[in-house]
């Protein structure tokens, strides 16, 4: 079978009449951390404060030429613990069970963190793996590979100084979720990288994501069982260190099986070819960046340099201009147009009177309470979905709607800025104050909304979602969508992670933002796929891949 976007998707799509059985073999469940046995390891520093940032200021970062932070051992720590750390623990059946700060569907984190060193300042240069668990680095490779690095990423920036590497151990998800893990262990990544660019924005450190690398070359470098793991977006980090002359290795020599069956993590590991095909059909770059900026090549190198984005040319969708008039090159207004529903009209965001520990707060019940800044919202996010029946506030959706638009204005490239057009962001309004009910579509780069269908369409949700009525509660549904063969048109099989990845990152800015409101809120990936194109309107090659519920909660407040 050759695999792409529609066909995957297709082939894991759940049918309330067509449901397969499946009972969980807890005997074999997975280990949740990644061990290496003798291999040299480096503790992290604690820090006794953190980044005394609000959300909105780390959640843009446009101005990033403005940023002069060296990445140090002392930042990467701090960096490591608000990406994908453990923030708090709770027992449960006998035994701890840890909260992270990303979050991970099921529970089951099936992502890992690597980085490659080239700072300096203290820290050997080399290939690390970050134990969640311990709080230790684990050296794989010594030496500055910072060329390799340039040419897996491709990155012309002579200030390259650190890459994260984010990768999938696929049995963690797919013991529970079996052939459809793929989507989970994609956004699930989208969460953490998001959760790094957003550490790394609070550090004043620049730094710019890509979910294009040599695959072959870093699971290689990183010395991965690519059955069982590979990797799915990298994370580069600027800033000229000082103090760090080791030679770069002329060759890559391959690691020692001892740290290849590090990525088992189960005696009775289950492969799905499902997964296998559309990861191995999505590890060539298909490059349509036709909105680069000028003097890259498409696909090609990095020069940070550049800041510019050009336009689309040739773009098919040119109808839609009269529609969405003044969206910027690369936005998602060709994706919008293909997925078959489209408001009458738009009106602009208001300006939201909220801020992090000023005078300004929200009231869900427990009296005025101030908006969380942004690593009290990192510590404190939870999957909360004990939703009452109180509105969210009108300013408090606006809030998260602009929080949304600045996460992808981000990005500074013309590559970046395709990721964030593979998505098309929207909401069900169901228990809003000031906001008439209905599904909405959010025209992120021009900051404004426009609904599309009039009514309370929540309760119908929850029932697509699996019958999980507790959905019908919350006040608004966020959804992120996209059409399917658009992705393979302009990218192949890859732009399934693009889609996928755009839709975790999202989702994570909406935990973030709700938290930091003291709201409840809980993403999910499971639904029955064909009902929800339909509630929606959505033409049949479209798809929702991911739904984030937010509103009120029971039992969250400043003193709980």
């Amino acid at each position: 079978m050759e695999y792409a976007s529609p066909t995957y998707h297709k082939i894991t799509s759940y049918d309330r009449r067509a449901m397969e059985p499946h009972a969980m073999d807890w005997r074999h469940q997975p280990a949740f951390y990644k061990v290496y046995e003798g291999v040299e390891t480096v503790g992290l520093t604690d820090s006794e404060s953190l980044y005394a940032k609000s959300l909105e200021a780390v959640c843009l970062s446009k101005d990033q030429g403005t940023f002069n932070g060296v990445i140090n051992p002392t930042d990467l720590s701090k960096i490591l613990l608000l990406a994908g750390g453990l923030t708090g623990r709770q027992h449960q059946a006998g035994q701890d069970f840890y909260y992270r700060s990303s979050p991970s569907a099921g529970a089951l984190y099936p992502n890992e963190i690597y980085f490659a060193w080239m700072a300096g300042a203290g820290l050997e240069s080399g290939i690390y793996h970050f134990g969640v668990h311990n709080r230790r680095l684990s050296l794989l490779r010594p030496g500055n590979f910072q060329k390799i690095m340039k040419s897996a990423t491709n990155d012309a920036s002579p200030d390259l100084s650190a890459v994260f590497m984010i990768t999938a151990i696929f049995f963690r998800s797919a013991w529970k979720y079996r052939k459809r893990a793929y989507r989970y262990v994609l956004m699930d990544a989208g969460h953490l990288m998001e959760n790094l660019r957003l550490a790394l924005n609070a550090a004043g450190i620049a730094s710019t994501l890509t979910y294009d690398m040599d695959d072959a070359a870093l699971d290689g470098l990183l010395g991965v069982d690519t059955a069982r793991e590979g990797i799915l977006g990298c994370v580069s980090v600027y800033g000229r260190a000082s103090g760090n002359d080791v030679v770069e290795p002329k060759t890559v020599a391959a690691l020692p099986e001892s740290i290849r069956v590090a990525s088992r993590v189960s005696d009775a590991e289950i492969f799905y070819p499902e997964i296998t095909g559309i990861h191995e059909a999505g590890r060539n770059i298909k490059g349509d960046f036709s909105n680069e900026a000028p003097g890259m090549p498409s696909g090609g190198v990095h020069d940070r340099s550049v800041h510019r984005i050009i336009g689309i040319s040739g773009s098919p969708y040119k109808a839609l201009d009269t529609i969405l008039s003044g969206s910027s090159p690369g936005s998602d207004a060709a994706m919008m147009a293909g997925l078959g529903v489209m408001p009458e009209s738009w009106q602009p965001l208001e300006a939201r009177p909220l801020d992090a520990g000023g005078g300004n707060g929200v009231d869900h019940g427990a009296g005025m309470q101030p908006v969380m800044d942004y690593v009290k919202a990192v510590i404190r996010r939870r999957s909360r979905r004990n939703f009452t029946d109180l509105p969210m506030h009108r300013v408090e959706l606006f809030y998260m709607l602009d929080l949304l638009c600045r996460a992808v204005k981000e990005p500074e490239t013309g590559r970046d800025r395709a990721y964030a057009s593979s998505v098309v962001t929207g909401f069900l309004a169901g228990n809003v104050d000031g906001v008439e009910s209905g599904f909405y579509l959010l025209d992120s780069d021009r900051q404004c909304f426009g609904r599309v269908a009039a009514g309370v369409m929540t309760p119908q949700m929850s029932r697509v979602c699996l019958d999980q009525e507790w959905l019908a509660r919350a006040a608004v549904h966020f959804l992120f969508m996209s059409r399917l063969p658009d992705l393979d048109a302009r990218w192949g099989a890859r732009g399934y992670r693009y889609a996928m990845m755009t839709a975790g990152r999202l989702g994570q800015v909406v935990y973030l933002g709700a938290t930091a409101l003291w709201l409840g809120c809980c993403g999910i990936g499971a639904l029955y796929d064909h009902e929800a194109r339909d509630l929606l309107g959505l033409s049949p090659e479209s798809a929702l891949l991911y739904l984030v519920a937010a509103g009120p909660v029971k039992g969250f407040d400043r003193h709980a």
